[in-house]
């Protein structure tokens, strides 16, 4: 079949669907097929913009050797990844104890558990972007060892929500100082360390590169609509279209980055993304005021239960434990040297 019977006679909705997924799920040997689609979509079409299929170009390029990463790793941690959905169970549990109905409420619950602790082995929680694991597809796994940034978050609510049978994506984005004005309830504390100069150096140079990847990750979420939940700054955001969405409590929109998004994803679901990209169901489940209500009320039923906050924290202890120290960090060059490993011992 010809490139141009792929796409003939398709909504721009449903081209950016049938290139995420003919992307998502190409093989490595045919990723040259890129630019062919790439050069006829360039020069045929004009629902897919430049900047969108560069966007295009890069998941696909990284997918290379994204998968073999993530299926080593998942693999390597196999007994550490039943320890952890034993703690997301158990704090699945807590939301239900609670009377909590709602992915909002998980979610509000969630952000409470992690900025005060009961996630960690000491009992405490930093925002903070050196000494990363990066373990790619255990991103949540830093936050067991006290401290983490964005993907580390989005990744864990990520599996949260989805375990408690809420569809879900992680979504990527380019975040601003400006956007973060959000409603953000002072009953959370979150202990956020600067990074260090040297850190500041590196982030300037990788800014043409965040511009097209993005340089934050949240969680993109369907129940009863669409909306966005920012765990590392407690907001919400509505979506205007698959390339923006705005806050639900405050002044400000911010610029989506759906296409590189579903390589963070361990099991490359993208049904959630799928939906915002054909800008379906776009309504947010909730207005400002509900969402504020949400909010101040979910954190008052916490208040009111500690003691079964801390017994679900007693509970996850020896499974964080366990987790926490026995898992490393994951170098460039140690990462090269065992992929290396992997393969030659995947070929016997």
């Amino acid at each position: 079949m010809e490139i141009k019977d792929i796409f003939e006679g398709k909504t721009a909705g449903e081209k950016r669907v049938m290139l995420l997924n003919l992307f998502k799920d190409m093989a490595p040997e045919q990723i040259e097929t890129t630019k062919e689609i790439g050069r006829y979509i360039i020069e045929n079409d004009q629902d897919i913009d430049f900047q969108e299929l560069s966007k295009i170009f890069i998941s696909a390029n990284l997918l290379k050797s994204n998968n073999v990463i993530l299926e080593m790793n998942l693999e390597n941690y196999k007994k550490h990844v039943e320890e952890y959905e034993v703690v997301l169970k158990n704090i699945i549990d807590l939301s239900n104890n609670l009377g909590f109905s709602t992915s909002l409420e998980l979610c509000i619950l969630y952000s409470y558990l992690l900025w005060s602790g009961y996630l960690s082995t000491d009992k405490t929680h930093t925002y903070k972007i050196e000494d990363r694991m990066n373990i790619q597809g255990l991103y949540s796994f830093d936050i067991l060892k006290g401290s983490g940034v964005c993907l580390n978050y989005a990744d864990m609510l990520c599996d949260l929500l989805s375990l408690a049978g809420y569809e879900n994506n992680l979504l990527l984005n380019k975040m601003t100082d400006t956007i973060i004005k959000g409603y953000v309830p002072e009953t959370i504390e979150r202990n956020i360390v600067k990074p260090k100069k040297r850190t500041k150096s590196i982030i300037k140079v990788l800014e043409p590169m965040t511009k097209i990847v993005g340089n934050h990750a949240f969680n993109l979420i369907h129940d009863d609509g669409l909306y966005i939940y920012d765990p590392t700054n407690l907001i919400a955001f509505s979506l205007n279209n698959y390339k923006e969405a705005q806050l639900v409590s405050g002044i400000g929109t911010i610029t989506l980055n759906p296409y590189t998004s579903f390589l963070l994803s361990k099991k490359r679901e993208t049904k959630t993304i799928e939906r915002l990209l054909w800008e379906k169901e776009l309504n947010c489940p909730f207005t400002e005021e509900e969402y504020k209500e949400t909010f101040i009320r979910t954190l008052e039923i916490i208040d009111q239960n500690k003691d079964l906050i801390e017994e679900t924290y007693n509970k996850n202890k020896e499974y964080i434990q366990y987790i926490a120290e026995n898992s490393k960090k994951q170098s460039f060059f140690e990462l090269k040297k065992e992929l290396k490993n992997y393969k030659n011992n995947s070929k016997k």
